[in-house]
Parts: structure tokens; C-alpha cells; sequence
């Protein structure tokens, strides 16, 4: 088990730099086209509720994609992080103020309408590293992974750019797989049986 956390340590360092290289531009553009890939979803018109994330660190952009998710007539929610590192998910409005949580990532006010996971139609994750098989890289805190692992499950959307894939992510029995990656370049089917 060591040697699979060392090799995560080590490959989101890798991949945060690689990321990090992007200019400006070419950030907005692979948030542009990311739309584009995630018109490509089967799921995606029917769903009326959506979690994304608001993007930092290098992330792909998900402005673009709440925008078109509002003007399709979908609600849009953020994850909160709770007590004990739970996640749960609040409405963002357009005009809602968010508030840095403690690891400084916005998020809605206390007082917002939350919905439960198994609610959601879709759920978009952040993600340092990917592969084809669904296996995801995050940051480390496994917030997404606790929440995963005991609820009704959504579908899962991975969001990265096209430079974050990997040939295998190295996972551990806690990791939960996506069903699907949307990149600047693609919709990348991940498992079979998905919709």
C-alpha cells in the first residue's frame, strides 16, 4: 500500500506541473471545448440536476459548462465539505455569493437548498490524473471517494484536460472509478454498460 500512495504522491506532482504549463488561452479554449464533448453524453438532456466544481489549481474550467447547464434548464450544484470530510451538495444560482471553505475552495452559504447525492444525475469531479479504464487521480483527500462509496451513485464524469490521461492510475480498494472523462479533445466512455 505505501508504494501505491508514494506513486500517487509522485505522479500529482507530475501532473500539476504539466499542468500548470497551459497558458491563459489555451485554458479557455479547453473549457470552451470541454462543452462540446459533454454535448456528446447521452445523459446529458435529460438531466436536470448537475454537481460541478469550481476549478483551481490548473482544473479545467467549469464557467462554461454552468453556463450551459443553466440556460438548459438544469439545476447546478457545488460540493460542501462537511465534518469528518463529507461531502455534501448545495444549489449555486448565478448571482449567489460563495465563501472559501477551509481548504479555500468556494462554495455555497450554509443556507442554500442542498440535494442529496443519490439525487443528482450527473456528477462532474475534479481530477489530476485519469485513464481509459475510469481510474481518477485526485488531490488526495478522498472526500469524493468516501461520499461514493456509500451512496447511490449518479453517473460520473471526470473533467481534465487531454495531457492529465495516463496508461493506469495506480487505485487502492477506496478508489471509485468514472464512467465517463470529458476532455478538450473528447467524451471518453470508460466503462461498458454505461448510458
Amino acid at each position: 500500500m505505501p508504494d501505491i500512495e508514494q506513486r500517487k504522491v509522485e505522479l500529482r506532482r507530475i501532473l500539476r506541473q504539466r499542468r500548470a504549463t497551459l497558458t491563459k488561452q489555451q485554458q479557455l479554449s479547453a473549457a470552451a471545448k470541454l462543452c462540446h464533448a459533454i454535448r456528446k453524453l447521452t445523459a446529458w438532456s435529460a438531466a436536470t440536476r448537475i454537481a460541478l466544481y469550481v476549478a483551481s489549481d490548473g482544473e479545467i474550467d467549469t464557467a462554461f459548462l454552468a453556463q450551459q447547464a443553466r440556460a438548459s434548464g438544469k439545476d447546478v450544484f457545488l460540493p460542501v465539505v462537511g465534518p469528518e470530510k463529507s461531502l455534501t451538495f448545495a444549489l449555486w444560482q448565478p448571482q449567489d455569493n460563495l465563501q472559501d471553505n477551509q481548504y479555500n475552495i468556494p462554495e455555497p452559504t450554509p443556507g442554500a437548498r442542498r440535494c442529496e447525492l443519490a439525487q443528482l444525475d450527473i456528477l462532474f469531479l475534479p481530477l489530476v490524473g485519469w485513464d481509459g479504464n475510469g481510474r481518477r487521480l485526485g488531490m488526495g483527500g478522498g472526500f469524493y471517494d468516501r461520499a461514493l462509496a456509500t451512496a447511490a451513485r449518479p453517473i460520473l464524469v471526470g473533467l481534465a484536460h487531454e495531457c492529465q490521461r495516463l496508461e493506469r492510475v495506480p487505485v487502492t480498494d477506496r478508489d471509485v472509478s468514472m464512467d465517463f472523462v470529458a476532455t478538450d479533445t473528447a467524451l471518453h466512455h470508460c466503462k461498458e454498460n454505461t448510458v
